[in-house]
């Protein structure tokens, strides 16, 4: 498993590992995902995103298609690794992610698309 830089957030009772690979660069299998998600030999969490630029994902240039704006991507992975399309609670904390480490900005009043 490739060294990983992550974060650990919080939203509304779900916890989340995050990490950021702008260029799409790094692809864990499930079973390394659910290793990592693991409460008791891993960093534990209900799921495991991944920041991508929307670009650099198959999935996320469809986003693109749908809102030019959307700049990153949220590849959300279950803690059994498998892949999900959306999370409610993942995505508010993903957008806090993204500002703390100054991958986006936002204004008052602003909001940050995401695909």
């Amino acid at each position: 498993m490739p060294d990983l830089h992550f974060t650990k957030g919080h939203g509304t009772g779900n916890d989340f590992v995050f990490f950021a690979d702008p260029d799409g660069l790094i692809d864990l299998t499930p079973a390394q995902i659910a290793a990592i998600a693991d409460r008791h030999f891993g960093v534990g969490g209900d799921g495991v995103i991944r920041a991508v630029r929307s670009k650099n994902l198959a999935a996320g240039a469809a986003s693109l298609a749908e809102d030019d704006a959307a700049e990153w991507f949220m590849d959300y992975h279950n803690a059994d690794g498998s892949l999900s399309e959306m999370c409610g609670n993942g995505i508010r904390v993903f957008a806090k992610f993204l500002i703390q480490n100054e991958l986006a900005t936002l204004g008052q009043g602003e909001t940050l698309p995401i695909g």
